[in-house]
């Protein structure tokens, strides 16, 4: 059976992009102060994302782990800077269950590409990103 145009392979390449976040210690959140406290962690942070991306979508993939679909043109022109965008967005400061808590995360992304022209080989991209930034030091940002 032949794959499945997944509307990603329907695009131009570079007209698209995926970001990859991980919350940096929210299993250190959970164990210290609670998991009430590190799913206002996990809210805080998403209201965030989704503020420094606005108008891209940004969604959660699982328990720390959300993602952006970057489609603005200002975005993929400096993907650098976007990411540095949400990684400023979430420096500052959250109130979860009464803890002061400044969260952060680490950013792996990819682009739409000749070798990455589907959801699913964008996905794997980023995550590999994602990996190797988590790796190299965590709360920055390595693009594929």
């Amino acid at each position: 059976m032949p794959p499945r145009d997944d509307g990603f392979a329907r695009d131009e390449p570079g007209s698209r992009a995926l970001f990859v976040l991980d919350l940096d210690d929210l299993k250190i959140v959970n164990d210290t102060f609670g998991h009430l406290a590190g799913d206002a962690l996990i809210r805080t942070a998403a209201t965030r994302i989704s503020r420094a991306m606005v108008p891209d979508v940004t969604f959660r993939l699982s328990s720390g782990k959300s993602a952006v679909i970057v489609q603005a043109s200002d975005a993929l022109a400096d993907l650098e800077a976007a990411a540095g965008s949400i990684l400023g967005e979430l420096e500052a400061p959250a109130v979860c269950e009464g803890h002061s808590v400044v969260p952060r995360g680490t950013i792996g992304g990819a682009v739409l590409g000749p070798s990455e022209a589907t959801t699913v080989s964008v996905n794997e991209a980023a995550d590999f990103a994602l990996y190797h930034a988590q790796e190299t030091g965590r709360g920055g940002f390595v693009r594929y």
